[in-house]
């Protein structure tokens, strides 16, 4: 389904996938159809890979940051790659 789509670029990156995974869980503006369709498949696929110590932690990781913060991130990333590309 689309959550494999979603999950292809962060497999072998576990630990960001599942802070990012608690971010998105915790916030107040996720919608039953995004945490069935994306958010449940990825966590299920997570959760069959890694000990569920390891889940849990970085679950309650992704639950400490900041929305803003992560975008930013994410952001200054992309543009890194923009200019190693261009």
């Amino acid at each position: 389904g689309m959550a494999h789509v979603v999950w292809r670029p962060w497999t072998g990156q576990a630990e960001r996938a599942l802070k990012l995974l608690g971010l998105a869980s915790g916030h107040s503006a996720l919608r039953d159809e995004t945490q069935q369709e994306f958010i449940a498949p990825i966590l299920a696929d997570l959760r069959a890979k890694l000990p569920p110590e390891e889940v849990a932690a970085g679950l309650e990781r992704g639950r400490a940051l900041q929305l803003e913060s992560v975008v930013a991130e994410i952001l200054g990333e992309a543009s890194g790659r923009g200019a190693e590309q261009g």
